[in-house]
């Protein structure tokens, strides 16, 4: 394998230093898809292996490549569930688990009186931020 090292890219308008596109870049991101009764898939992703439904509402998602540690960010977002004239029902996500290897996530419906309980109706999009192994 070659090693190409250079200090600024550049598309003739705009350059950038190497060290923004290497270290700011999204090292992980998925789509989650579809709790049916097969569980859940992942439609679209780069560095993500698998998902594992752990149980009702409850989803550990693999990566491909490890991250260095456990001190990466990450950004969870779940899918809006319904919204009528009288509720205002939405999906959550409790505390994530974060390993150097994947993230743990808890799914929640939310009713509009606050009440939560786990669940697996929606979808997942992640996106993790830091330095892989």
């Amino acid at each position: 394998m070659s090693t190409l090292t250079v200090s600024n890219i550049s598309d003739s308008t705009t350059t950038v230093g190497t060290s923004y596109v290497v270290n700011g870049s999204a090292k992980a991101w998925g789509f989650i898809v579809g709790w049916h009764a097969s569980g859940p898939t992942i439609d679209g992703s780069n560095n993500l292996s698998s998902v594992t439904d752990n149980g009702t509402g409850n989803h550990t998602i693999n990566y491909t490549n490890s991250m260095s540690n456990t001190n990466y960010a990450y950004h969870l977002t779940t899918s809006q569930l319904r919204f009528t004239s009288t509720s205002t029902n939405h999906r959550s996500h409790g505390y994530p688990v974060v390993s150097s290897s994947s993230i743990t996530i808890q799914t929640i419906f939310v009713t509009s009186n606050g009440v939560g309980t786990a669940s697996d109706i929606g979808d997942i999009n992640l996106t993790l931020f830091g330095d892989l192994a």
